[in-house]
């Protein structure tokens, strides 16, 4: 019954929208102003606009624009609301032995107290480091994919460094050209002129950083020499682990064996289990570790 309610409820909205393709299709609404009919896919045009109409009201809400006439103040505390309550839920769960209604009221009433009564100036303190951290990533993120271009590459030292002084021309040549049309919104162009001089710094540092990463290659190489030995070595200690229990078992069957040499055989193989065993711990944990593939030594310059 649970099954056959899902699936209607999930298959209301593709039939809704199906309806309205077909309906637009057949009985396309008149040219605006005219007495001209519309063309056959003059309905399902406007029926696609008005869809991206839609999404785009939702995009607008979502990232700039508040709904329903609400202030900006309480629309960024509704946000805080459900990022606070989020993050209570986990912790209320444990409180409260796995209820998962009890910890959603814990969740939602510590929430609706912290952010009910919570000052505007305060709300506004705390959207900042938001806005500092979408700002730092932004800008981070063109110069952390320019990096990873110019390290992953098997580039001379001397063209990394002509690429980085490269970087550093084309957002001082930005900060320069937007200048006088970003002043007016509080020196935003200044986020063009500290990432020319981050650039500048990591054009200097090009050589330091350039070892650093060789060397953890060089590391990753010999992490995997190290299981690749260790791997040899367990498969040889098996070898003998196997051998042993089969001379034990041959001993006890010809009845040569007494019960001394029982005990000292069942000791040495409990021994060797041992060290297999640990070398399966070693070689998991080895393994485990995030490994590259080396690349030839780059020539300086």
């Amino acid at each position: 019954m649970k099954r056959g309610l899902k699936l209607l409820i999930s298959s209301i909205v593709p039939i809704i929208l199906l309806a309205s393709l077909v309906a637009a299709i057949e009985y396309p609404a008149p040219v605006l102003g005219t007495e001209r009919p519309a063309g056959a896919f003059d309905g399902l045009s406007m029926l696609l606009t008005d869809l991206l109409k839609g999404i785009g009201s939702v995009f607008e809400t979502a990232v700039g624009k508040t709904p329903f006439g609400l202030d900006a103040t309480i629309f960024a505390k509704m946000i805080l609301f459900i990022l606070v309550a989020v993050m209570l839920y986990l912790p209320a769960m444990k409180l409260t032995k796995e209820s998962k209604p009890l910890a959603t009221l814990i969740a939602i009433s510590v929430s609706l107290l912290g952010v009910r009564f919570i000052d505007a100036n305060i709300v506004n303190a705390i959207l900042l480091p938001y806005s500092a951290l979408t700002l730092a990533l932004t800008t981070l993120l063109p110069m952390l994919l320019y990096g990873i271009f110019i390290y992953n590459e098997d580039l001379p030292a001397g063209v990394r460094k002509f690429g980085w002084w490269f970087f550093v021309a084309c957002f001082l040549a930005l900060y320069t050209w937007r200048y006088q049309s970003l002043t007016i919104s509080a020196g935003a162009s200044m986020i063009y002129l500290i990432s020319g001089v981050m650039a500048v710094v990591l054009a200097i540092s090009d050589r330091k950083i350039d070892e650093i990463i060789q060397g953890l290659k060089l590391k990753n190489v010999e992490l995997s020499g190290r299981v690749t030995i260790l791997t040899d070595e367990k498969a040889k200690i098996e070898s003998d682990y196997k051998a042993l229990i089969e001379q034990r078992d041959r001993e006890i069957a010809s009845g040569t064996a007494g019960p001394a040499r029982i005990q000292d055989m069942d000791n040495r193989i409990a021994n060797v289990l041992i060290a297999i065993n640990g070398l399966s711990k070693s070689i998991t944990k080895l393994s485990s570790k995030p490994k590259k593939t080396p690349k030839k030594t780059r020539n300086k310059i």
